[in-house]
């Protein structure tokens, strides 16, 4: 035991503690006065009984409350373990709760959940918080579970071990206790915890004990912490503020999940060495208030996954980069606050120090002001966020500053009740006055009687605290004989009077009794804090928030440009794309410049990247860059790169490095398994994967075996992203064919001469020449002879394998085509159960298997053969010589797709060497009989019959044979060269692939193989995309000319002409029949039929005038109007609430096209856009607009080129017959809405509408 001074005892303790000590404060209670008065003895301070003292608390490296004996800012844990698993085995899956606590804010955590038997989500939490201590049950954690805590947390964490149900609660003592702390007395009796247990009302519990009572384990870890606390007398103090929560990651998994292996691949909150040099924790954390700091840890170890608040964040981060004078503001108030969060706690335990408590009030009592100024800035903002935030923040500053009236603060801090707020302080501090004001006039009557002046012969003198109100005079002064000589100097003597020493001791005890008083009122002030704890808890976690944004815009601005706001699109699977991107924290950190690379997986582009490349290359960099740009992005953070997409990750997983865990006795082989099998059974298609090299940890053979089958588990079965990275070349041969799997490397440049070889860390398409082990191993200071003899030997190994993969490519099929076979008969019998739509499943099953069987195909032929255009460029396709059309637009981009009815089988997305589909390439080389014979055997397949999907709904003319297979229209020879080719036809159709593809311009599905569906995709295709053929005369004569306007080049046209818009009256008797009404007939209906209208009824139609815009001699927008019945037209009064935030973002996006259909009567709702809105009661006929637009229809390659306004706009010119367009919008006051209604639009029709009427007057809709 050693004695410290009080003000210092915070120093002592932290340095204590940091050497593993436990520290107890021991207090004393009451002074030598106090102890007096209660044993009734008026002395100073004799007596028989010793002043009474207490130990206030024990301190622990894990439970310190005390913010001065803390290393920094963030939060330590001191973390309760309960384990329960079924057996001993090793491979037995645990269950776990678990209660965390940071003493410096009182906040406990409690979370329960199942795991592997890696025990990977436990390392995962273990992983993500500092820990400073962890209590366990004595005996039942498993060995597995021992072993990985001891190797995972720090050294000089704690491990305390309790007794199993003595001290480590179990569920029933655990609610006893909870009934003491929160809801009555405890009770002595064990044998009444039973009972205890039922009579505990769960309305007293704060909430997230109240919803985790269901999880055993949970509770009883969090009873295992209370009892602990108890024995440390903190229990009481740090459950005062119920500050419990539940640990959100591991419960309900609303966020990207980064596990324990993320955590440390990707050096997001340490580093190798073990501090935050060089991570993302240490790049992005820039919070300026301690709390926001402990927050922003948070979101970093738990990023969002919702599209909607990632871009709400990004919204801010936007704001903030635009207008720094936020930023100045927040700053200038926030740095100036206190560690509130960390003082909060102290003062619902009522014994925070009075100096804390009153630099809290003037912290919150500087709020409003802040506020205000920070909200009038928001005001510029372009979007809502931070103003939504700075809204919902409560009004503290009125409470502080009512609180802050009822006292005084003093010099040193403290506070002291004003008259009139606490009766006995006020008593107590009257009779002090009393009693001095006696000391002072017997002052005076001692100086009289000996005849000496107040102040300089006589005076009072205080030696410490305890000798006060001495009376001092000179040495030689006589003083009377009852005097009592207190002490004395070289020139002065101090006596006590026997009055004086009367009033002394009565003094005295007046200020102790003050004193009592004094704490009295403080614990009244702490109470009246306490009532208003929640809205002054809201207060700061929405500061922490708005410094975590702040902190996130800083962080943006500091990586340099370029760097870009990511794009986030909703997606059933990931999707990420990349442009220019580098590695924030390398790129951050280094003087040289970061290589930036393009990374696009999912979507349009493969979704697995198999990545080889020299050793030192880059590859661990470049998979470690884009992982860490998805977390930047769902962070709500800029990127460092030049554009991003992506829809939100819901897990990143990763396999990096080759270590062993001898705390587990686990090897470095059995280590890469483990990781591997956790990637395999957690990860979804929205998961992002790395693997870095599985296999290197056994022999060559099983670990290029494990690593194929791994991969063709993830691409074929799991579907995620990834990086497959490794050496093994031959592994990316096999798989370079193989559906959405690409082979990429690093750039490598070699000097022979010079033995030299130049990593550029370009990522660029095709596999790998080699490794360059031996060029690294000279670089390493490897003898170069040793390093020749290497390379010859690695020459000779690689010109073996090469000659084994000739010889196995033209005699055998690909494993994984005949895994891909058997997994879909195991789908087709049942014996495996998917875990999603079982046919979209078959559905993808096909897809892949039909390019796997085309690429064995493929790799029996010799020959190749070119590939003819297509006579018709306009259209944007390329025909094969057999007659085969391969929809693709300039961009690249393949028009055939897989589309969710399960129809059309998926068109590969980039050509690859060998893979064709069926009806193309490899059919032309069957049928020139190039192919050699294929060793496929179908006598033991089952038949699937062509409809196991859904029909088709392609052109009903397409022929069938008579098992329903499309018909062939191509004379094939009888030869037996040909059978080859007859077997793999065979095979491809038994096995239910195909030959039908829905074109994604026209939307019209037809067969391939057809020669006549072929033929009327081509007229179907031209018609819907670059219009009807409008030119001959008689139609140009037929319609009156109204508009001529010049049009530029298009990818309709490749050279300028004009559109022309003509108004037909289909009233006219030459409409009636013939080949006009013929041709008119087909145009309304494929208007009708682009936009998924119903006709109009012939007595409407009759009536209607059609306006028709031609370019180049075909008809590409036409227009159909009409009278307006009276009593249809209605006003749009407006949207709903959540429509009005949809159409507000819409409004900037208008677009050249709208539906115009028939509906329903409705009364006060309309169905506008696809949405229900508002609208009037039927406008009176005066109100009525003259023109109601039926049909408006543009093709989809000139919806940006204004056809449809310049339609509108003719409309309201010709219109009315006689009638200008002046006239008209004079007699609606201005308003286009009041000359033209539409037919009820769509979504699209709506935003035109919108954007031709303009804001003013509101947009006006009839029913048919």
């Amino acid at each position: 035991m050693v004695g410290v001074p009080e003000s210092s005892f915070e120093v002592f303790a932290a340095k204590f503690l940091a050497l593993g000590y436990k520290v107890g404060r021991v207090d004393q209670i009451e002074t030598a006065v106090a102890k007096g008065m209660r044993v009734g003895e008026k002395s100073r301070g004799g007596g028989s009984e010793i002043v009474r003292r207490e130990l206030r608390h024990v301190l622990t490296s894990g439970t310190i409350v005390d913010t001065s004996a803390l290393p920094d800012d963030m939060s330590s844990y001191c973390i309760a373990i309960k384990e329960t698993v079924a057996s001993d085995s090793p491979l037995a899956e645990p269950s776990f709760g678990v209660c965390t606590l940071d003493a410096a804010t009182a906040e406990f955590s409690l979370t329960g959940f199942k795991d592997d038997a890696s025990r990977t989500k436990f390392e995962t939490l273990l992983r993500s918080l500092r820990l400073r201590e962890v209590l366990y049950e004595k005996g039942q954690l498993s060995k597995t579970t021992l072993r990985l805590l001891k190797a995972t947390i720090p050294a000089s964490c704690q491990i305390t071990q309790l007794r199993p149900g003595s001290e480590f609660l179990n569920r029933a003592a655990t609610v006893v206790k909870l009934k003491a702390l929160f809801g009555g007395e405890q009770r002595e009796d064990e044998d009444e915890e039973e009972e205890a247990s039922e009579e505990l009302n769960p309305d007293v519990l704060p909430e997230a004990i109240r919803s985790m009572l269901d999880e055993d384990n949970a509770i009883s870890a969090l009873g295992a912490m209370l009892w602990y606390l108890s024995q440390l007398n903190l229990d009481k103090d740090l459950c005062a503020s119920r500050n419990f929560n539940i640990f959100d990651p591991l419960r309900k998994r609303q966020c990207l999940v980064l596990d324990a292996q993320s955590l440390s691949h990707l050096n997001v909150l340490q580093n190798d060495r073990g501090d935050d040099e060089g991570t993302l924790h240490k790049l992005l954390n820039r919070c300026i208030t301690p709390f926001g700091k402990r927050l922003f840890k948070i979101w970093l170890v738990s990023p969002l996954a919702d599209a909607k608040a990632i871009n709400a964040r990004l919204d801010a981060v936007d704001d903030f980069l635009r207008d720094t004078a936020f930023e100045d503001a927040f700053g200038a108030f926030a740095r100036k606050l206190p560690d509130v969060e960390r003082i909060m706690p102290r003062i619902h335990a009522g014994n925070a120090k009075p100096r804390d408590f009153t630099n809290v009030l003037n912290a919150f009592a500087r709020f409003s002001r802040a506020i205000e100024n920070l909200s009038e800035i928001a005001q510029d903002f372009e979007t809502s966020t931070i103003r939504n935030l700075l809204d919902k923040m409560p009004d503290v500053s009125a409470k502080a500053e009512k609180l802050k009236a009822t006292f005084d603060v003093e010099e040193n801090g403290s506070f002291v009740p004003r008259r009139g707020e606490h009766e006995e302080y006020d008593e107590a501090d009257a009779n002090i006055d009393r009693i001095e004001a006696a000391l002072q006039k017997s002052l005076e009557v001692h100086a009289k009687s000996l005849g000496l002046k107040v102040g300089k012969g006589i005076k009072f003198k205080d030696v410490g605290t305890k000798e006060i109100y001495q009376i001092e005079v000179a040495k030689k002064t006589v003083v009377p004989k009852s005097w009592a000589t207190i002490s004395s100097t070289k020139n002065e003597t101090r006596y006590y009077p026997e009055d004086v020493r009367d009033l002394v001791q009565e003094l005295k005890e007046g200020r102790e009794t003050r004193l009592a008083a004094l704490k009295d009122f403080m614990q009244v002030a702490f109470a009246a804090f306490r009532d208003d704890s929640r809205e002054y808890t809201a207060a700061i976690k929405t500061l922490a928030e708005i410094d975590c944004l702040l902190s996130l815009a800083k962080a943006s601005y500091a990586m340099g440009e370029p760097t870009c706001r990511p794009e986030f699109v909703e997606s059933d699977a990931a999707l990420i794309q990349f442009e220019e991107l580098r590695h924030p924290c390398i790129a951050h950190t280094t003087s040289a410049d970061f290589i930036p690379n393009d990374v696009a997986l999912g979507g349009e582009h493969d979704e697995m990247v198999i990545l080889t490349g020299g050793n030192m290359a880059g590859k661990s960099t470049t998979a470690r860059t884009a992982a860490t740009a998805v977390i930047i992005a769902q962070m709500g953070c800029r990127v460092p790169a030049a554009s991003a997409k992506l829809s939100p990750v819901d897990r990143i997983a990763s396999r990096m490095g080759a270590n062993d865990q001898l705390f587990k006795n686990n090897s470095t082989f059995m280590v890469e398994m483990l990781e591997a099998s956790r990637i395999i059974s957690e990860c979804t298609p929205r998961s992002l994967v790395i693997l870095d090299e599985l296999g290197r940890g056994t022999s060559t053979f099983d670990g290029q075996a494990i690593a194929y089958a791994v991969l063709h588990h993830l691409v074929g079965r799991t579907r995620c992203l990834g990086f497959f990275l490794t050496h093994y070349t031959t592994l990316a041969h096999d798989f370079s064919s193989y559906p959405r799997v690409c082979n990429k490397h690093m750039e490598v440049l070699v000097d022979d001469k010079a033995r030299e070889v130049v990593f550029t860390y370009r990522l660029v398409p095709g596999i790998a020449e080699s490794s360059y082990g031996t060029k690294v191993a000279a670089l390493a200071g490897v003898p170069h002879e040793i390093c020749d003899r290497a390379e010859a030997v690695s020459k000779e190994f690689m010109l073996s394998i090469k000659q084994q993969q000739a010889a196995r490519s033209v005699s055998t099929i690909p494993v994984s085509a005949l895994s891909d076979v058997a997994y879909l008969f195991q789908l087709a019998e049942r014996e495996v159960v998917p875990v999603e739509d079982e046919a979209l499943l078959i559905s993808r099953q096909l897809s892949i298997m039909k390019q796997q069987i085309g690429m064995t195909a493929t790799t029996t032929t010799t020959t190749t053969a070119t590939q003819d255009d297509d006579e018709d460029a306009d259209a944007g396709a390329v025909e094969d010589v057999d007659g085969d059309i391969n929809m693709q637009d300039t961009s690249g981009k393949i028009v055939g797709e897989e589309d969710e009815s399960m129809v059309v089988t998926n068109v590969p997305t980039q050509q690859r060497s060998g893979s064709s589909s069926y009806a193309g390439r490899n059919k032309r080389r069957w049928q020139q009989g190039a192919g050699a014979n294929v060793p496929l055997s179908i006598d033991s397949l089952p038949h699937f019959a062509p409809n196991v999907l859904a029909p088709s709904t392609s052109s009903s003319t397409r022929r069938t044979n008579d098992d329903g297979r499309p018909a062939t229209r191509r004379k094939i020879n009888d030869n037996k060269e040909q059978e080859p080719r007859r077997k793999m036809e065979q095979l491809i159709l038994d096995l239910g692939q195909r030959t039908t593809m829905s074109c994604k311009e026209c939307g019209m599905s037809y067969d391939r193989t057809s020669s006549d569906d072929r033929t009327l995709h081509q007229k179907h295709h031209d018609r819907i995309t670059r219009g009807l053929k409008w030119s001959t005369p008689a139609l140009l004569k037929a319609g009156r000319l109204l508009v001529v306007r010049q049009q530029c080049a298009s990818s309709s046209s490749s050279a300028t002409s004009d559109v022309q818009i003509r108004l037909y009256n289909l009233d006219d008797g030459q409409f009636s029949a013939g080949q006009l009404c013929h041709r008119m007939k087909e145009l309304l209906e494929g208007v009708d039929g682009a936009l998924g209208a119903t006709g109009l009824p012939e007595e409407t139609a009759r009536r209607c005038k059609v306006l028709v815009a031609t370019l180049a001699g075909r008809a590409v927008g036409v227009a159909v109007i009409g009278r307006v019945r009276v009593g249809s037209a209605r006003l749009v009064v407006g949207l709903r609430p959540q429509e009005q935030e949809q159409e507000k973002e819409h409004s900037c996006n208008s677009r050249d096209d709208s539906t115009l259909t028939e509906t329903e009567e409705r009364k006060q709702v309309a169905d506008v856009g696809g949405e229900a809105v508002f609208v009037s009661e039927p406008l009176p006929a005066s109100q009525t607009p003259p023109i109601g637009l039926h049909r408006i229809h543009v093709v989809p390659a000139l919806r940006r080129s204004r056809i449809a306004l310049t339609l509108l706009d003719a409309i309201l010119e010709h219109g009315v017959y006689g009638q200008s367009s002046e006239r008209l919008l004079l007699e609606a006051d201005g308003r286009r809405a009041g000359v033209v209604a539409f037919s009820q639009p769509t979504q699209s029709g709506k935003r035109l509408a919108d954007a031709w009427v303009g804001t003013e007057g509101g947009l006006v809709v009839f029913e048919e």
